[in-house]
């Protein structure tokens, strides 16, 4: 069986990679899934069926982990999109798939509560990721880049979901131009 865990998601940049990854998946194929889903997703509409079990979780690390012991004999590998690898037996193979600059630098937050709680998330990530064997998978190089110096083991994975933004050319606002669109 493979584990989506899906607990810490809760971002709209998260629910669109939920999406993406649920989507992806073909029916016939679903029976070998199980989600863990984000209490707070309940109501979202999400096309779940046909999936072996979904179970939504309510968000902290222990609820997440004692969900997961419950079912661990059955999981061969564990795809968690939150962030946030959980603790799991070496003989399982898990990816963390990871896109929050702020585990690393919260310097572009303004608010004092915002930014000591990520200081903390950021303490507590990190650390998770530098105690398990969980490799990542990053939308960018810089995400790349930020992992390479923390993770003691495993592999670092540019999983880009998102197409990349291409700058367009700037366009002349001048007066003079405006008046002729």
């Amino acid at each position: 069986m493979i584990l989506i865990d899906a607990v810490f998601v809760g971002s709209y940049g998260g629910i669109n990679v939920l999406k993406t990854l649920i989507n992806s998946i073909e029916e016939g194929e679903r029976k070998l899934f199980i989600l863990f889903l984000d209490q707070r997703l309940h109501d979202l509409d999400l096309n779940t069926e046909n999936f072996k079990s979904v179970s939504y979780v309510k968000k902290g690390i222990l609820s997440r982990q004692r969900n997961f012991s419950k079912l661990e004999d059955e999981i061969k590998v564990v795809l968690s999109l939150g962030n946030v690898p959980l603790v799991v037996p070496k003989s399982i193979y898990q990816i963390t798939y990871n896109m929050q600059y702020f585990v690393f630098d919260v310097s572009m937050i303004n608010s004092f509560r915002l930014k000591f709680s990520w200081l903390l998330k950021g303490f507590i990530i990190r650390t998770l990721f530098k105690f398990t064997k969980s490799d990542v998978a990053v939308q960018t190089n810089t995400m790349a880049s930020l992992f390479a110096k923390i993770k003691s083991g495993g592999e670092i994975y540019n999983f880009p979901i998102f197409k990349p933004i291409i700058k367009s050319k700037k366009i002349d606002n001048t007066p003079t131009n405006l008046s002729s669109r």
